[in-house]
């Protein structure tokens, strides 16, 4: 899986904060630290325990990271520049993305760092652009002081370009995600290898994605933006939402939108995890 180590994004103090609705998330890690109490209790056999104490760790886990949101899309689809647009910062520079067929994994790091991993899962430390390191790499993760990425991560994936050759499902095999913004250029918006590789997604990511229409500044005016928003309701989706974004340095068309719409998502996420913690903890504790 790539999942980036606790120790290489936040301290436990971050927890709740990371997590974007900090509150809601420090009343279920109370709920957990209280039901592992009960769940501990000297008369009940051992193993009981160990089950139990091993379910509530699943569930602290849920709450240690913030949710993932994956950027997908074809090839040239401005990927890389809408992950720098998201974070705020120049976060990497797109012809560093460009130059690896890996998934590049952002995350809140109060001190930048930047590693590759093997597949063997061993950790190099990158200085420079990774398709000069001679070691295959399986992800690059990125840490970065940009207080977006404690809301929600980012993993910027290869680009799609043959549905035939590329399992959407296989792209995300090893990655831990709760969202997809797909990004689509505006002026070739949606072709239909891009249906084609997004039906080939896990049905809750599919239902939780974003579209985002890539490089609309180039939109031969607010008429041609129409058309193509207007054929994507009639074509495409349906998707959480559909978003016209400037992708070219210097635009910042369309951010603050996106920005809200994946402050939304997330927030949900954070919800669906806290529903199902408190599911199971229900169980777990009718069950004593």
């Amino acid at each position: 899986m790539i999942e980036t180590s606790a120790r290489e994004t936040r301290n436990d103090e971050d927890t709740g904060d990371a997590a974007g609705t900090s509150d809601l998330v420090r009343a279920a890690l109370r709920m957990i630290d209280e039901a592992e109490s009960l769940v501990s209790g000297p008369a009940r056999p051992e193993a009981a325990q160990r089950r139990d104490r091993s379910r509530l760790a699943v569930l602290r886990r849920l709450f240690s990271r913030p949710p993932v949101f994956v950027l997908a899309g074809e090839f040239n689809s401005g990927k890389s520049s809408l992950c720098n647009l998201i974070s705020g910062i120049d976060a990497l520079p797109t012809d560093f993305l460009a130059t690896t067929s890996v998934p590049t994994h952002l995350y809140y790091a109060e001190v930048s760092a930047l590693a590759g991993f093997t597949h063997a899962d061993e950790r190099l430390a990158l200085d420079g652009v990774p398709a000069l390191v001679e070691e295959p790499l399986s992800c690059i993760r990125a840490g970065f002081p940009a207080e977006v990425l404690r809301r929600f991560e980012l993993i910027d994936t290869p680009g799609l370009a043959d549905p035939d050759a590329h399992d959407g499902e296989a792209v995300l095999g090893r990655i831990r995600a709760d969202a997809v913004i797909w990004c689509t250029p505006t002026t070739q918006a949606w072709k239909e290898s891009e249906l084609a590789a997004w039906m080939k997604f896990p049905a809750r990511l599919r239902q939780a994605t974003v579209l985002a229409l890539t490089f609309s500044d180039l939109a031969a005016g607010e008429s041609q933006l129409a058309r193509v928003k207007a054929r994507l309701e009639r074509e495409a989706g349906p998707f959480r939402a559909t978003v016209a974004v400037a992708s070219r340095p210097g635009h910042e068309s369309g951010r603050e939108e996106l920005m809200e719409v994946c402050r939304m998502q997330a927030e949900d996420v954070v919800l669906q995890r806290i529903e199902r913690a408190a599911t199971i903890l229900h169980r777990m504790l009718r069950a004593l």
